[in-house]
């Protein structure tokens, strides 16, 4: 049975700046799966049939040349918006385990002050895109969706001892 959440978010603190992170570990290869969506189609991130992790959010979109192929591991994405920046490669930013990624199949920049749906009140879903299909299949953990602002990777994450990228955890 396929399975999603879902919830209706109330009113934005900033429609210009937000930032998504979601640690996930995949059960099925091959397939297009949604991990976290703004109705509409208007912001989120998906798994490609192609096994690439696909963003869109302020009319932007990123696609990496990254494959996720492997199923025994955990990968964590962070996806940054800022549409107030001046440069447009700086406005959505994709880091995959700390590392910001900067080779694309597909890199569309949004304009300056775009506004997003994520974090407005409209439904979100986690684990299906909008319509909701596309179900995900496969484990997820710590999704969270951060309004206003534009957070860097190691607010979620960080290298342990041996240069293992790990979930930060507060006290």
């Amino acid at each position: 049975m396929a399975s999603y959440m879902y919830k209706v978010l109330g009113t934005p603190t900033g429609t210009t700046k937000n930032t998504i992170s979601v640690w996930f570990k995949r059960s099925k290869l091959t397939s297009s799966q949604g991990l976290v969506f703004a109705n509409g189609n208007a912001g989120g991130l998906t798994l490609n049939s192609d096994d690439k992790l696909q963003s869109y959010n302020a009319g932007g979109a990123l696609k990496p040349n990254r494959l996720f192929r492997d199923t025994s591991a955990w990968y964590h994405v962070v996806l940054t918006t800022d549409t107030t920046l001046g440069t447009a490669d700086d406005r959505l930013k994709m880091y995959i385990n700390g590392v910001q990624e900067t080779s694309f199949a597909t890199r569309t920049n949004p304009s300056v002050n775009a506004t997003s749906n994520l974090g407005t009140a409209t439904e979100h879903i986690i684990g299906a895109n909008n319509d909701p299909a596309n179900y995900y299949d496969g484990l997820m953990s710590h999704v969270q969706m951060v309004d206003g602002l534009a957070l860097a990777p190691t607010e979620f994450g960080q290298y342990d001892a041996n240069g293992v990228w790990t979930i930060k955890t507060s006290s």
